[in-house]
């Protein structure tokens, strides 16, 4: 049997990501999603229902999260639910993922967005839990907590990859 799987995409959707850099013909969102794409087309073809994504964008345009209402949260956007990936939820979000005119939103409050998600989702029960952070480093971060965050993480079991 298959373990069962939460991963959150956690995208920078600023205005620097629809830059060309290092001599590519596509913008740094278009580069990156690349990677994103594939990972969720295979989890769209693999049917499982136990393997769950969920996509979470930072310096977006608007606000649109769990804990919008407090100071730190702002241009931070659930694009995506956590839950099983099907082909028409990954048209839905190609339409949805594009560089945003917001150079505001921060990353590692985009990650806590994502840790709650994860930790509402799959309780305490056994899950492989995956936080993949798709950046190109150009936004400002808020370091305050980030020892607290990462014991989170840690007690949880998440695993963060950056991107």
């Amino acid at each position: 049997m298959t373990d069962k799987e939460a991963i959150i995409f956690v995208i920078d959707v600023g205005p620097t990501m629809a830059i060309t850099s290092n001599g590519r013909s596509r913008s740094n969102l278009d580069w990156a999603m690349r990677y994103v794409w594939s990972k969720l087309g295979d989890m769209a073809a693999s049917g499982r229902k136990t393997l769950c994504a969920g996509v979470v964008a930072f310096r977006a345009d608007e606000t649109a999260n769990s804990m919008g209402g407090e100071a730190g949260y702002d241009n931070i956007s659930v694009f995506a639910d956590l839950g099983p990936v099907s082909l028409e939820s990954l048209r839905t979000l190609q339409a949805r993922v594009r560089p945003s005119a917001a150079p505001a939103g921060d990353a590692v409050s985009a990650v806590v967005v994502a840790v709650a998600m994860i930790e509402e989702f799959t309780k305490r029960n056994k899950w492989i839990r995956r936080i993949f952070l798709v950046t190109d480093g150009e936004a400002a971060v808020d370091s305050d907590d980030m020892a607290e965050i990462a014991r989170k993480m840690n007690d949880i079991g998440v695993q963060l990859n950056v991107l």
